[in-house]
């Protein structure tokens, strides 16, 4: 009787489990949508005094994601063989962005699912624009509220 007992409660804890991570999974990671992307990182280059030099598509494994939005992530990417989440293709932008002078540059990487935002991350290139980068960042959470920006050194080639 009580062996039974533990099957049943162990059973019920993992479709507890289960359906936690069907629920945590799904839904999107946020509410910006892509084609507003380009107008909310033009204005906050507006905001610094500088320009967006360039647009270009990256692979999306160029953007990382905060962890849990990555778990989110990895989380429906195991249900995606099933109908229980909606997954949807990715792609991401690098908006290369200067000041005035040259002195600065940035590129602000956009991971997409379908049309919505997931991720994005402040890459600089050089110690003089580390400030600059956290700065940037720090004016992108105004235009995308409920994410968190991250920035990051380039890796050197």
């Amino acid at each position: 009787m009580r062996k039974h007992v533990r099957k049943l409660v162990f059973g019920a804890f993992i479709v507890f489990v289960a359906a936690g991570l069907v629920l945590f999974a799904r839904g999107p990671e946020g509410t910006a949508i892509a084609k507003e992307t380009e107008d909310r990182v033009t204005a906050v280059s507006t905001q610094f005094q500088w320009r967006l030099v360039e647009i270009r598509s990256v692979p999306p494994a160029n953007v990382p994601l905060p962890l849990p939005v990555a778990l989110k992530h990895q989380i429906k990417g195991a249900f995606r063989s099933t109908s229980i989440v909606l997954w949807t293709q990715e792609h991401a932008t690098d908006y290369r962005i200067e000041s005035i002078d040259g002195q600065v540059r940035l590129h602000c990487l956009v991971r997409y699912q379908g049309d919505l935002v997931i991720g994005i991350c402040v890459r600089y290139s050089s110690t003089t624009s580390r400030e600059a980068a956290q700065h940037f960042g720090v004016a992108l959470s105004a235009e995308f509220p409920g994410y968190r920006i991250l920035t990051a050194e380039e890796d050197a080639e």
